[in-house]
């Protein structure tokens, strides 16, 4: 392909990858939602002392370092039944997501410094649904983003949002079915876009990559969506190693919490239980996932705060 041509491809695949990410989540309703707003973070076991209002998709619900607590409940469609079944909550900031018993499921945030079209919104709640039963969530909701609260980098002196400002604003409260395919299809486009913006331009493998994928594209879209068939046809770029004297590498899941830098402590607290909830999660999901962190304050936080998820942690420990 001319450099014209090569242009167009990866803007083709990039598109693709914009649309697939949006697409993963399908046949969705939306949950019917209360919530209650807390100047300060209120215990699960007391978040029945507070008052409760309806919420919709699109309505304000906190500010800066405001907290809530949301309950969100659905009836599964029949229509789901035997497929993988989902929660995409997007509250506008960081939450924690418990089942009514009180057992954490994972944390949930609507960024990432990684890329713009990333965010920990999907809740896995069933491999396989049964149909036709309720789902009730409940979420512990932070008015604050991975980085506490957004700051003017030159407000004026009247300026309202001088000391940074933080509107956390519902999303999306929804179930639907998971496209477990097509999820896999997206992290492998991620990886060889990721090579195409690093590899040379003059590059072999660059090149070759570009058309096998522009080739699985084409498939996908002859074949009626078939995203199995297009990662058949990607599948040996993704194998080969940078070259062949390459050396193994091992990665190592890590969380870099601060403890105190631009959030409050009492927000440090938090995000170490939906950081250890969410890898809790993925270890469970993915038995060859290792996770690691090396702070004590931040197991300290949890064994004190969220005891029944240090059991947890200790027992993954254990486990290796």
């Amino acid at each position: 392909m001319n450099q014209k041509d090569t242009l167009i491809a990866i803007r083709r695949l990039e598109q693709f990858y914009r649309r697939a990410v949006k697409a993963i989540v399908k046949d969705t309703i939306t949950f019917e939602a209360t919530f209650a707003r807390s100047p300060e973070p209120v215990k699960f076991s007391d978040r029945s002392k507070l008052s409760y209002a309806p919420i919709q998709t699109g309505e304000i619900w906190g500010h800066t370092w405001e907290s809530a607590w949301f309950r969100l409940s659905a009836k599964v469609p029949a229509a789901y039944a035997g497929k993988p079944v989902v929660a995409q909550l997007d509250l506008g900031g960081e939450g924690l997501v418990f089942l009514p018993n009180g057992t954490i499921l994972q944390g949930i945030t609507n960024g990432s410094v990684f890329d713009t079209e990333f965010g920990r919104d999907i809740v896995h709640l069933y491999d396989v649904c049964p149909g036709e039963e309720t789902v009730e969530l409940w979420v512990e909701a932070a008015a604050n983003g991975l980085f506490g609260m957004f700051c003017d980098l030159d407000p004026g002196p009247d300026s309202t949002n001088r000391y940074g400002f933080y509107d956390a604003k519902v999303n999306a409260i929804k179930l639907g079915v998971f496209d477990t395919e097509l999820w896999h299809l997206t992290l492998d486009l991620r990886v060889l876009l990721g090579l195409i913006k690093s590899l040379p331009e003059k590059s072999v493998r660059r090149a070759r990559i570009i058309r096998k994928a522009v080739d699985g594209l084409n498939v996908y879209a002859r074949s009626g969506d078939d995203a199995q068939a297009f990662r058949d046809i990607i599948t040996d770029e993704l194998r080969k190693p940078a070259t062949a004297s390459s050396l193994a590498v091992t990665a190592v899941g890590h969380a870099h919490i601060d403890t105190a830098w631009l959030w409050p402590v009492k927000e440090t607290i938090r995000k170490c239980a939906r950081t250890f909830a969410t890898q809790l999660e993925l270890i469970a999901r993915y038995p060859e996932y290792v996770f690691g962190a090396s702070q004590p304050q931040h197991y300290a936080f949890v064994r004190e705060h969220y005891p029944a998820l240090y059991q947890r942690i200790k027992a993954a420990v254990k486990a290796g």
